[in-house]
C-alpha cells in the first residue's frame, strides 16, 4: 500500500499536471495562437517555471497529446449516463461510436486534440471500455475475432480516423458516421441483422437522450437542430 507521503506527491503531480493541461488548453485554443503556441505561452498562463514544466511534459507536441487523453476520458465520462445503463454490448457499441463521431462533427475543437494516436493508447479509459464491450460480445458470441488487444487497437484506430476525416469535412457526414459504425461491426463478423437492428437501437436512444426522455442533461456540443438528420438511417 502507498504510503501517506506518496499519496500527497502522486496528488499533487496530478493536480500539476491538469493545471498544465487546462493553460495549454487555453493558449492552443486561443485565436490569437492556436498551433503556433509555444512552451513559454502556457507557463505564462499557468504561472509555473520552465523547470516545471519539464517535470511534466518535453515538448509542445506531447503536451498537446496530455490535453488529447484528458479531453477524451472526460467524453467518457459525459457519455456513461448514457452508456452504462445498456446491457448488449452490441447496443453499447453503437452508442459510444456514434457519440464520439457525432462530437467530432459539431465539436472541432475538441475533434483536433482528440485525433492525436497517441490518444488511441490501450490505457485510456475509452480503451478500456471498448476492451470490455468487445469481450463480452465476444463470449455472447455476436462478436467473433480472436486476438483482443489486436481488435481494440484496430477498432479504436477506426474511430480515430473518423474523428480526423469529420474534422477534415466529408461529403456527407451522417452517412459517414453510419457506415463507420457498421464497417466496424462487419469486421468482427456482428450478423448483419443485428449490425441493422443494433445500429436502429443507437439511433433511437440518442433521440431519447435528446429529447430530454432518458432526464440526463445534454452537453454544451450537441447541436440538436441536427439531431434528426443524424439519427436517420441512410
Amino acid at each position: 500500500m502507498l504510503n501517506h507521503r506518496t499519496r500527497v506527491g502522486n496528488e499533487k503531480r496530478k493536480i500539476m499536471r491538469a493545471k498544465l493541461i487546462k493553460a495549454a488548453m487555453m493558449v492552443v485554443s486561443d485565436n490569437c495562437k492556436g498551433s503556433s503556441a509555444v512552451i513559454e505561452d502556457v507557463i505564462k498562463q499557468a504561472k509555473v517555471s520552465r523547470g516545471t514544466f519539464y517535470n511534466y511534459f518535453q515538448s509542445m507536441d506531447e503536451l498537446r497529446s496530455g490535453i488529447g487523453e484528458a479531453l477524451n476520458e472526460q467524453m467518457v465520462e459525459e457519455l456513461l449516463p448514457i452508456y452504462d445503463p445498456i446491457k448488449r454490448p452490441e447496443y453499447r457499441f453503437c452508442v459510444g461510436s456514434r457519440v464520439f463521431l457525432m462530437r467530432a462533427l459539431y465539436d472541432p475543437d475538441w475533434a483536433s486534440f482528440v485525433k492525436i494516436s497517441e490518444v488511441w493508447s490501450q490505457e485510456v479509459l475509452v480503451a478500456n471500455i471498448m476492451s470490455r464491450d468487445l469481450e463480452a460480445g465476444k463470449n455472447a458470441k455476436v462478436f467473433y475475432f480472436e486476438n483482443l488487444e489486436v481488435t481494440s487497437d484496430f477498432i479504436l484506430g477506426g474511430v480515430a480516423s473518423g474523428i480526423q476525416a469529420l474534422l477534415k469535412g466529408v461529403k456527407e457526414p451522417y452517412a459517414y458516421i453510419e457506415q463507420n459504425i457498421r464497417l466496424a461491426l462487419t469486421s468482427i463478423k456482428c450478423d448483419e441483422d443485428l449490425i441493422d437492428e443494433s445500429l436502429e437501437f443507437s439511433r433511437a436512444h440518442i433521440r431519447s437522450w435528446i429529447s430530454g426522455k432518458l432526464i440526463i442533461e445534454n452537453p454544451p456540443w450537441l447541436k440538436l437542430e441536427s439531431m434528426d438528420a443524424l439519427t436517420t438511417p441512410k
